[in-house]
Formats: structure tokens, sequence, C-alpha cells
């Protein structure tokens, strides 16, 4: 069978946000350990309201939790499992068991947070690739992003390097949103996953779950 490149975003694919997204809960995160309360939440409100621009988002969620323990990225991680039923990523797994299908988790977020996440919901290992922010750690504590990605195209930019690595594969993407865009306009299959049915209009194929997903590769034959 042909190789498949199965390209996901994280905040908003792998997990619904229900209130906050895992960086806006990491900042949040950081006030129990004495940071100011108004000014993590006036952050996470301009980022809401989409205010600050990704340089301006990334030097201000940096500024916030640089120092924390790095013990708080399970204590978020343990939140966003609370906003669904992770059984709802079995069909995914299924998915991933087949060996023509590779995985690249394609981000604009945090790369520990995206980490502790894949290995407790059982999808570390199915992991091949990855483009994420990567926040150091120092004596247990975290410190600094190093960028790896600074813009919505760098995902677009990653499939165009992954189509390389195989020969002639298939890209199927699901992101949630508008930063996702340009990387599922680069794939084949492009899907946006709507998790609570709230997205009006989509500019992609809808999903609402990834079993759909399973049942549509499998009536494609693009797995068994």
């Amino acid at each position: 069978m042909k190789d498949i490149i199965l390209a996901l975003d994280f905040d908003g694919t792998l997990y619904p946000i229900i209130q906050y997204d895992s960086e806006q809960m990491l900042a949040l995160s950081s006030i129990e350990n004495g940071n100011d309360e108004k000014e993590i939440r006036t952050f996470i409100d301009m980022d809401k309201r989409g205010c600050l621009l990704p340089h301006e988002f990334n030097s201000q969620l940096e500024s916030h939790v640089k120092g924390q323990e790095s013990a708080i990225v399970e204590k978020v991680v343990d939140r966003i499992l609370t906003y669904f039923d992770p059984s709802e990523l079995d069909p995914l797994r299924d998915i991933l068991e087949n060996e023509n299908v590779h995985m690249a988790l394609l981000s604009c977020g945090t790369d520990i947070l995206i980490e502790s996440f894949l290995r407790r919901t059982g999808l570390l290992k199915h992991r091949e690739h990855m483009l994420a922010k990567e926040m150091t750690v120092k004596d247990g504590r975290l410190d600094h992003f190093i960028y790896h990605v600074t813009h919505i195209r760098d995902k677009a930019e990653k499939i165009k390097e992954l189509r390389t690595l195989y020969d002639d594969p298939i890209v199927v993407a699901v992101g949630d949103g508008p930063t996702d865009e340009p990387m599922l306009e680069e794939a084949d299959y492009p899907f946006i996953i709507d998790w609570r049915g709230k997205i009006k209009d989509p500019k992609f194929p809808r999903l609402f779950n990834f079993f759909e997903l399973k049942i549509f590769l499998k009536n494609s034959f693009l797995i068994k």
C-alpha cells in the first residue's frame, strides 16, 4: 500500500478546546506558583481576541512560565484529559497501527505539552515526525523556547519536506481552524475536525471524530 503521511495539528485537533488551549493553561497554571493573576488573565484574553502577533505571544508566554517547575506540564495535560474521553482517540490509534501510515505532528504549540499528551494517550510511539516550539528545561524548571516553527506557513513547508522522504506519498491532514489552512492546502486529503459541531461553513471537508477518518481511509483503500 502507498505510504500515507498523516499530518495532525495538536490543540483543537487531538482534543477539543473547551475554554483554554494547552499554552493558555500552561500560563494559567503559573498563577498557582506566584505569577500575577491579573497579568496572566489579560495575556490570555488578548490571545483569545487575536490581539497578539505570534512573536508577541511567544515572548510573553516564555516570560510567564520561565522558572516554573517542569511538573506543571503534567498538570496541564491532566486538565486536557478532562475535556474529552480519551477513548475517542482509539480510531486514530487503529489508523496508526497500519505500517504505511506515518504520523507527523505539526503544531505551533509547545513540544513538551504535546509529547506529554501523546505519551498519556498512547500515541507517542506512533509519532515519526514533529514540528513545534521546543521548550528547554534547566534544573527541572522551564527555561526558554527554541523556535523550530515561527509561522503557520512552516507547517505547509514541513509537509513539502516530508514528501521527499517517501515514494510518492499521499498526505492526509487534519486541523481545526484558520491557523491550519496552509497545512491543509498542501495536503491531498485535508480535513477539519469539529469535535463539538460548532464550526460554521468549514473550508475543508468536516470530520466530527476520528472514527469518520478511519472509515474514509478504509473505504479509499488507503489502510487495511
